[in-house]
């Protein structure tokens, strides 16, 4: 049975998640206080406004600044935030307060330096939406077969902490989830829209509670699977309460097209891996073609190139030109063996265009 694991919110953007055992969603919306707060860098001309949306890149976060990992956040039921230092030191805030911010302000300037454009400050999101990476990415689910198997090519435990979903699930094969943008989950009364693939960043290489990085994750992934996605973002399409333990079913019909209006800086729709079937078809020729209707391979020519993806750690990713476009797939030379059963997890095309 595919299931939820842990339900994860991070009240400030960057900082240490909470488990929670249940919570409501509303439509559209995300995990109630998921990164509802967030500290500014202060390297950033771009300034956040009440109620709207900047780049993640305006905030301190463990992708550039991996110490943040060793600090320590929490909200209670009244909406105070409590931040703590390694060096003991804290701090309070309260979410619809702003005037209550001025100690979290001095609080994280003590650790942290100004920027050319200011001193790190605290923001909240009074829209109801959070600090989210994209403006419509307000869940993300993490598969944690997927977890495993790239923590196997890694050669190092992988705390889930590292990938900073809202919802980790079991029951599935590892990328599985890959087959999902576009389809709809059903988790008791809640629908999940899913939009697309996480590709993933030197946050996840980052210790939780130490920030050391003793190794490239997405490099790992790269060299190893052909991509670094992992997980994949979904909307709320009907609200509803989920708890942990709850079931999760997928639907099988599109309810959306993944490729429509993308927000700015997502990731190019080529390198998503997608399953395909395949055929031989004589010469070292090999057609592809989509598993799922509505959600295909992107349009190729001859002289571009598909990627063959790998799903363990024991295979390498190969280059598979395209000799063809045909209505029912694509035809690719294909110099590497494919897997024995079921279908192959590919990306493209690649090249010029």
């Amino acid at each position: 049975m595919v299931h939820i694991v842990d339900i994860h919110r991070h009240p400030l953007k960057g900082w240490t998640p909470e488990s929670l055992k249940r919570v409501k969603l509303k439509t559209s919306g995300g995990l109630p206080f998921d990164r509802h707060f967030a500290f500014t860098n202060g390297r950033r001309e771009e300034q956040p406004k009440p109620g709207g949306w900047v780049q993640a890149r305006t905030f301190l976060q463990l992708t550039f600044f991996p110490e943040l990992a060793a600090f320590r956040c929490g909200l209670d039921d009244a909406g105070v935030l409590t931040m703590s230092a390694p060096d003991g030191s804290s701090a309070q805030a309260t979410a619809g307060k702003p005037e209550s911010f001025g100690a979290a302000d001095a609080f994280i300037q003590s650790h942290f330096e100004p920027g050319p454009y200011g001193a790190p400050r605290l923001v909240e999101q009074i829209s109801g939406h959070g600090h989210w990476d994209f403006t419509d990415t307000r869940i993300s689910i993490i598969n944690l077969a997927t977890v495993r198997v790239i923590a196997e090519a890694a050669g190092h435990p992988l705390e889930r902490e590292r990938f900073r979903g809202n919802l980790y699930i079991d029951g599935l094969e590892p990328w599985e989830e890959f087959s999902w943008p576009g389809r709809q989950l059903t988790i008791g009364d809640l629908r999940l829209d899913v939009l697309r693939p996480v590709q993933r960043c030197a946050m996840t290489s980052t210790e939780p509670g130490t920030g050391e990085r003793a190794f490239d994750l997405p490099a790992i992934m790269n060299t190893t699977f052909g991509h670094n996605f992992c997980g994949v973002y979904a909307r709320v399409g009907a609200g509803g309460e989920i708890a942990q333990g709850d079931e999760i079913i997928c639907g099988e019909g599109l309810v959306l097209d993944p490729h429509a209006d993308l927000p700015e800086r997502a990731a190019d729709p080529a390198l998503w891996p997608r399953f395909a079937a395949f055929e031989p078809i004589g010469h070292g020729l090999m057609k592809f073609s989509s598993t799922q209707a509505g959600w295909p391979l992107l349009e190729g020519s001859a002289g571009l190139g598909m990627r063959i993806l790998r799903m363990g750690p024991d295979e390498s990713p190969d280059r598979a030109p395209i000799v063809e476009m045909r209505p029912d797939g694509v035809l690719c030379h294909v110099s590497s063996p494919l897997p024995k059963q079921g279908p192959a997890l590919v990306s493209g095309p690649f090249g010029r265009r």
